[in-house]
């Protein structure tokens, strides 16, 4: 029975997990392309290319 509940649980945990980073990517995206967020990569490569 203590298996089964940690095999549960376990599982709870990988997909509420997933689901947190899922859309933390898609927020991150969204803030990325309104301008809220600047893509350090590129300024930095620019930057040394000035």
């Amino acid at each position: 029975m203590r298996v089964q509940i940690l095999i549960i649980v376990s599982l709870l945990s990988a997909l509420s997990w997933l689901v947190a980073f899922d859309s933390s990517r898609d927020l991150y995206r969204m803030a990325h392309e309104a301008g809220v967020i600047p893509n350090l990569h590129i300024k930095h490569h620019l930057r040394d290319v000035l």
